[in-house]
């Protein structure tokens, strides 16, 4: 019934209220080390997210993280740091100017707006991290259905990227027909990857779950061979 869209239980609409405003953190830490950091780098950083998340769910939720899950994990992040190639790591590994540069390491930033955007990096993903355990605790414990879970998540959104854009002294662009139709389509595939993320952090442990969001940078290499439409 449309009265209990927006929770029945007070412990309820507290925990969807944290899960939408660890979700808006999440996003805007991430935007800003992408904006501030080389790609490889940041998407290491996001790919922490499932560590954090299952060290949250050891804590909070009392499930087990076996030894075979920790070992995944790893090696899931591992693989990441292989495929993106971070400037730190290609540094440690004695990597010469040409892979530094296609990591990325000739478009560093000044080393206090690296730094920054490092820890944004990190906040980010333990944001990333919270969410997933706050999402799997109301499925779980209060027993929330998922379409009231991702209409929170929505409603955050809302209510405070507008606030964002005010405090950073950002304007408002009008954006071109062909950009306001990037942006429903990438509207619409967020959409579907939060209902498909929240179902299944609803029905699976968090150390199982989380870990199969580290294929999305196999996910993006696809996409990034598809055709690019036209200019």
């Amino acid at each position: 019934p449309p009265r209990e869209w927006l929770g029945t239980r007070r412990v309820q609409v507290r925990m969807l209220c944290l899960r939408s405003l660890l979700g808006f953190c999440g996003i805007a830490f991430g935007f800003y080390a992408i904006s501030t950091l080389p790609l490889g780098d940041a998407s290491t950083l996001s790919q922490t997210a499932p560590i954090w998340s299952s060290l949250m769910a050891v804590c909070f939720l009392g499930e087990r993280w076996h030894c075979a899950e920790v070992l995944c994990a790893l090696g899931a992040l591992l693989g990441v740091a292989l495929v993106m190639r971070p400037a730190p790591l290609v540094g440690l590994l004695g990597g010469d100017e040409a892979a530094l540069a296609a990591a990325g390491a000739s478009a560093d930033p000044a080393d206090g707006q690296r730094l920054l955007g490092s820890i944004s990096g990190l906040c980010g993903a333990f944001a990333a991290g919270g969410v997933y355990v706050a999402v799997r605790w109301l499925g779980t414990v209060v027993r929330t259905p998922t379409p009231i879970v991702i209409l929170y998540q929505a409603l955050g959104q809302i209510v405070l990227a507008p606030m964002l854009v005010v405090a950073s002294g950002q304007g408002w662009t009008r954006p071109s027909a062909r950009h306001a139709a990037l942006m429903l389509v990438i509207g619409c595939l967020g959409f579907a990857s939060q209902c498909c993320l929240t179902y299944g952090l609803q029905r699976e442990k968090s150390a199982v779950a989380t870990p199969f969001k580290m294929t999305d940078v196999c996910f993006a290499f696809l996409w990034q061979g598809a055709p690019a439409p036209p200019r």
